[in-house]
């Protein structure tokens, strides 16, 4: 807004609209550019949110099977575990810098 000023206003109306959808136009247009910062603050806490309780949850198995003993099966299972949160960690990496992109994209 800080920006573009009066010509972000002039967005919310397109050209060669008829005299009696402006008043109808303009209101709506101006809701849908509120909502979309919305939309998007919820997205970005959704992805957040549920990559690091998906890390939480491997994280705990990983714990648990490497708190069980020193067996073959633990080992084996801690390892696989291990990875996937190496995994997981990369995936979220990734989610971050769409999520970047995204929204560099939308308000840019």
């Amino acid at each position: 807004m800080l920006r573009h000023r009066l010509a972000l206003l002039r967005s919310f109306l397109p050209l060669d609209v008829p005299l009696p959808i402006v008043f109808l136009m303009v209101p709506i247009e101006l809701v849908s550019y509120l909502l979309k910062i919305a939309t998007l603050a919820i997205r970005l806490f959704a992805n957040m949110t549920s990559g690091h309780i998906l890390l939480l949850i491997v994280s705990s198995f990983l714990t648990t099977a490497l708190l069980a003993g020193l067996s073959l099966s633990s080992t084996l299972l801690a390892s696989f575990l291990f990875a996937l949160v190496l995994l997981l960690m990369m995936l979220e990496l990734m989610v971050a810098l769409i999520q970047a992109l995204v929204f560099t994209l939308l308000f840019g």
